[in-house]
């Protein structure tokens, strides 16, 4: 282990390295260090540019960084592997492992253990994926030739997961589960050749869902039957929905009549103002009777909306199923349940926006009106002071003359 280690330490400290190859080593500075070169048995010769070795014959893996590793490495576990760069050591008899060592080795075991338990129908090596036939999903790809560096680099417990695996993968029925859990976990990652290792990121919750599968289905539990009921359940909250939806509907139609009422009286007492008046107060009931409708029926669907929920997560927790295999079910309530509240907003909006204009149209009538009644007291009160000032200068008119006629001498 010693000489590994004074193997490494000459390596990383390397800086005058020529070769081009991610698989070679070409450095002068290694001449005084045959001697630890030989002890650790690396194959190497000596050139005019100065030691020359090919990493990819020697008889532990060598590798200048992480990418290189993952690219390079083929899953041989009984060799140690060293890592340059990083300064990284694997020694294959040590249990102190480094997280990216752990999680490269255990990426290869849990590949071969699910290989050896025919978890895959097919292994094309040539495109690096993973066939997988499934009775329920069909036929599915699982890509293996792209890795990424931060995977390695984290914490996924794949040791403990590998030990659970190998005692559980003894029973067919729970690699069906497993696998029908894998293909439904994957399906959404679009990039095939990544599926791998988003496989192994997502272990304990495929792992967490078969178990509790596998339980029922000892257990003697009918996936059929609890769909039938869940499909009862649904159904019967739709047609809630949708006498809820008919109300709503006959409102709808009922709005032309309504409106045709509006324009009627607006129109046919335009130059009357008690009338106006009455028509406003008319439109104000209305249109507050009409909410008050809609929030009553809103209230409702809320309360449909809830005990809803709060059935199906009921029905998950006492037959242990995920509620995310209901997830289209509850969708599929949801969604109408979004439709009619959406609707019932559009209806609120045209109801609000037509009023206000009715009400306003007959506020300026009102008011025009109003201007005009002002207007014709204004002139028949400036007439009648016109009539009186005519009498007036009449009166004072004949009473001068009367007056000039008394005082004049006979």
């Amino acid at each position: 282990m010693n000489n590994i280690k004074d193997l490494l330490n000459i390596l990383h400290q390397i800086d005058d390295d020529t070769s081009n190859s991610e698989l070679k080593i070409v450095s002068k500075s290694l001449v005084d260090s045959k001697s630890v070169l030989d002890a650790n048995h690396i194959i190497y010769e000596e050139t005019a540019d100065g030691i020359d070795i090919d990493l990819s014959i020697q008889n532990l893996f060598i590798f200048k960084d992480k990418e290189d590793c993952l690219t390079f490495y083929s899953g041989q576990l009984e060799k140690n592997i060293l890592i340059i760069k990083d300064n990284l050591t694997y020694i294959n008899t040590d249990e102190n492992t480094d997280i990216y060592f752990e999680n490269l080795i255990y990426y290869f075991k849990i590949k071969t253990l699910l290989i050896e338990k025919e978890l895959f129908s097919h292994n094309d090596l040539l495109q690096k994926k993973f066939i997988l036939l499934s009775e329920v999903k069909g036929k599915f790809e699982i890509g293996y030739k792209n890795k990424n560096l931060e995977f390695y680099d984290k914490s996924h417990n794949l040791k403990q997961i590998y030990k659970f695996l190998y005692s559980k993968f003894t029973n067919t029925e729970y690699i069906s589960f497993f696998r029908n859990n894998v293909i439904e976990k994957l399906e959404n990652i679009d990039e095939i050749q990544y599926r791998f290792i988003k496989l192994l990121e997502f272990l304990s919750n495929i792992i967490e869902k078969s178990n509790r599968e596998f339980e029922l289905f000892k257990n003697n539990f009918s996936f059929e039957e609890f769909h039938s009921e869940i499909r009862k359940e649904k159904e019967k909250y739709i047609k809630n929905i949708q006498e809820n939806l008919s109300e709503f509907l006959s409102k709808v139609n009922a709005l032309p009549v309504q409106f045709g009422v509006y324009i009627l009286l607006v129109f046919r007492f335009q130059d009357e103002i008690l009338p106006l008046i009455g028509t406003i107060v008319l439109i104000i009931s209305w249109s507050a009777f009409s909410f008050f409708s809609l929030k009553t029926m809103r209230k409702t669907i809320n309360f449909i909306e809830r005990k809803f929920k709060y059935i199906f997560k009921k029905i998950s927790l006492e037959s242990g199923i995920e509620e995310e295999v209901l997830e289209q079910d509850k969708n599929e309530v949801y969604s109408k349940i979004k439709n009619i509240n959406s609707m019932i907003n559009w209806y609120q909006a045209i109801v609000i926006i037509f009023s206000l204009v009715f009400i306003l149209f007959s506020i300026s009538n009102i008011y025009k009106l109003n201007s005009e009644k002002k207007s014709e007291q204004e002139i028949s009160y400036s007439n009648q002071n016109k009539k009186e000032n005519v009498t007036n200068n009449i009166f004072y008119k004949y009473s001068d003359k009367e007056m000039c006629f008394k005082n004049k001498p006979i």
